[in-house]
């Protein structure tokens, strides 16, 4: 019983993917449909399901959908994820960058201690003139 399950989810499923290729076709491609897909695109959109899907994808009527253009959304894409990837990497640096300092700080006698404060605190407070 078990592969009869499988075989009408992946039936499910196949039916899913067909219908919703059917619908977003002219959002991916400006070539016209082939003639099964038109008539799996017909058939959707005679269904609730099938229109509410079509309104969500924008595909509601073929003559105003205008294809996407695959290299741009790839293109944003992939530079959002570098940025984020970029932005991270900074983070991991930094908190790696501090926790070492922090350590050879700590490592450091009170005499180091106290001498390196003098010397940060006074680069940091600007000179009166």
């Amino acid at each position: 019983m078990r592969p009869v399950v499988q075989f009408v989810l992946a039936l499910a499923i196949l039916g899913v993917t067909v219908s919703i290729g059917s619908l977003l076709w002219k959002k991916l491609t400006s070539a016209p449909r082939p003639q099964a897909l038109q008539q799996v695109h017909d058939f959707v959109m005679k269904t609730p399901q099938g229109d509410q899907a079509a309104q969500v994808f924008g595909v509601t009527d073929d003559k105003t959908v205008t294809p996407i253009n695959l290299g741009d959304a790839a293109n944003t894409a992939w530079n959002g994820i570098k940025s984020a990837v970029q932005q991270r990497a900074t983070t991991i640096v930094m908190s790696q960058v501090t926790t070492q300092l922090v350590n050879q700080y700590e490592k450091l006698s009170r005499d180091q201690q106290k001498t390196l404060q003098e010397i940060i605190c006074k680069t940091a407070t600007p000179s009166a003139k």
